[in-house]
Parts: structure tokens; sequence; C-alpha cells
């Protein structure tokens, strides 16, 4: 469930704010199964017709059936969206999230805190048509420092998505790590983020 509301403080900025709940059922890992709740707020701001720069921040619960595997979490995010020739539309975004678990790693006997720094870099195509959706081609690389080192890692990858055409649409935004919103006169993208645990849903 998730609820969200966008507010206009004038011609070229937009307020965001979101409050979401999301049940996580593990059938093999019950010990993770759980409510997630997330509450958050993004302040747009559009430079020119086709562009805009954006800032969020966002706290979360994670609520999981054993404590060592509950969490809370902070995030910020800032990003930066652009309408080329060609209806080509690209989208920048550095984001950092904290995550300190409410009980120590059972097999490690130490207190877990993770900080997670992530860029993606995406660019849609909204002329393009497969089969009825647009395609997105995104880059993504970041890196997790964790008090506990089997949980240290960088990654990088490289993606692509589809998007139905109602959701590309002009003067439409729905953020990959937050819920959507309204940003006037720019288009950006979606992805599923759902992979990088502690990481909120929607920017």
């Amino acid at each position: 469930m998730r609820l969200t509301n966008s507010h206009p403080l004038g011609e070229h900025l937009l307020v965001n704010s979101y409050v979401s709940l999301k049940r996580l059922e593990y059938p093999d890992f019950d010990y993770l199964t759980g409510n997630q709740y997330w509450v958050g707020t993004t302040l747009h701001y559009g430079l020119d017709p086709t562009s805009a720069v954006w800032t969020s921040v966002s706290f979360g619960r994670n609520l999981a059936r054993d404590a060592p595997y509950s969490y809370r979490a902070v995030g910020g995010v800032l990003g930066y969206a652009k309408e080329l020739p060609a209806r080509f539309n690209v989208q920048a975004k550095v984001s950092a999230y904290r995550n300190v678990y409410d009980e120590p790693a059972p097999l490690f006997g130490t207190d877990r805190r993770d900080q997670l720094l992530q860029f993606d870099l995406g660019i849609t195509a909204r002329d393009w048509d497969f089969h009825g959706f647009a395609p997105t081609l995104m880059l993504s690389a970041g890196r997790n420092n964790s008090t506990i080192p089997l949980y240290t890692y960088i990654y990088a990858a490289l993606r692509w998505h589809r998007h139905h055409p109602g959701v590309l649409g002009v003067k439409q935004q729905e953020d990959l790590v937050r819920p959507g919103c309204v940003l006037p006169a720019l288009m950006s993208y979606r992805r599923n983020s759902g992979w990088i645990q502690g990481v909120p849903e929607a920017t």
C-alpha cells in the first residue's frame, strides 16, 4: 500500500511526499518475513522546460520476524534529468542509504550497520516501441560498506527495462527507488530496486 501527495510551491518547484507499507513474505526463509514501512519527501526544481534537478530524503523501518534481520534506514538522493532531442530522456542519480540492524547478526555476534552509495544513469527511447513498451537502458554502480565484512561489496550492472508509454509521458515521473510524482515538462524512468536490501521502493 502506498499513499502519495504532490504540492506545487511555485512555477518551477514541486514537493512530493509519500508513505508506504509493504508485506514481505519469504516461504523458504521465514525469519525474514515481516512488514516494511517507508516515509519520504522529494523536492523538484525545473531548470527549464526540458531539465530538472531534485533531492529527496526517506526513512524506513523493516520489521522482520527475527530481530537481527530488522533494521532502521535513512536515505538521500540527488538527481538530474534531461529531455534530449529525438525524444530521448536521460536521468542521473546519486543515492546514499544507511541501515542499522536491531540486534547483532547471529552468525557473527557483532552489530551490523551498512552504508550504501549508489550511482544510476539511465536513458529512455520514448519513440521506440517493443510490443507497446518503450525501452530504458540503465547503468548502475555502487558500494556497500558494512561492519560485517561479508556484506561489504562493490557492484556494477547494465540492465534494460520496458515501460508503457502511459508511464513515460511528459509531465510524469516515477522514481526508482521511491513512489511516483508529477514533474512538469519532464519524463523520467522507473526501475525495480528490490534486489538491494534496505533501499526504498521508490526517487
